[in-house]
């Protein structure tokens, strides 16, 4: 085999390695029954903080069940390997009082994610009802949605506003997974009822490609690395 053969088979090798798809999972929502506006959780190490500055019940309650289970929630269940993935059946509520506008942030990672990345997360939402629900991000981001139950039943509008039609009846089914493209995130942070219209609360989580929140390898070094094996290999041939 020429030199050039090995060369090409380690580039192929070592770009399949770094273009690979993983594996879908979602947060692990630690058990939390205190409607104090906070809860906590975690994957693949990464903490994960959500707070609600949203009502006076300022809900923050987390739980599992089937309820919560987004790889069959008709909110979730067309997303892309979504059936394959490591996907904990969890989520936490968050809500808002009528006539009033509320913050979520969540805040991901810790001073332990300043060497790793978060990118394209989903965000799930269900229980929504036939009130219209609106939910304002920041206009720099890139949305785009990935799943809803119920044909055009939530929409991305100007400015980075996602909002519903009211055609939901607030059950686990209703709902849709919006996609954040293209950023690395360590915070994400939104609006809620930003059209100041009745109380509602939603359950919500978090699902990322697990190849999106741990450090990407250097392929760089890695490819140098196996050409030169490659060139000794076919050296050491040629002098036989």
């Amino acid at each position: 085999m020429k030199i050039k053969n090995y060369i090409l088979a380690t580039v192929v090798s070592i770009l399949s390695l770094s273009q690979a798809i993983g594996t879908l999972i979602s947060v692990n929502w630690d058990a939390d029954t205190n409607q104090d506006g906070v809860s906590n959780g975690s994957f693949d190490g990464f903490t994960t903080t959500i707070n609600m500055t949203n009502s006076t019940n300022d809900f923050g309650i987390s739980g599992n069940g089937s309820f919560y289970d987004w790889k069959t929630r008709l909110v979730s269940d067309d997303i892309t390997n979504i059936s394959s993935g490591s996907i904990v059946t969890e989520g936490v509520a968050f809500d808002w009082d009528a006539g009033t506008q509320g913050t979520i942030t969540i805040n991901i990672g810790g001073t332990q994610f300043v060497d790793n990345r978060l990118t394209d997360p989903i965000l799930v939402f269900n229980f929504l009802d036939n009130t219209v629900a609106s939910f304002d991000f920041d206009d720099s981001l890139s949305l785009s949605l990935l799943d809803q139950n119920g044909a055009s039943s939530a929409s991305i509008g100007a400015n980075n506003v996602v909002t519903t039609n009211g055609s939901h009846t607030n059950n686990q089914d209703h709902g849709f997974a919006l996609q954040i493209t293209g950023t690395e995130i360590q915070t994400i942070s939104f609006n809620t009822n930003t059209n100041l219209l009745t109380n509602k609360d939603v359950g919500f989580s978090i699902i990322v490609d697990d190849t999106n929140v741990v450090p990407e390898p250097e392929t760089a070094p890695l490819l140098v690395g196996l050409i030169s094996i490659g060139y000794l290999i076919y050296s050491k041939k040629r002098k036989k």
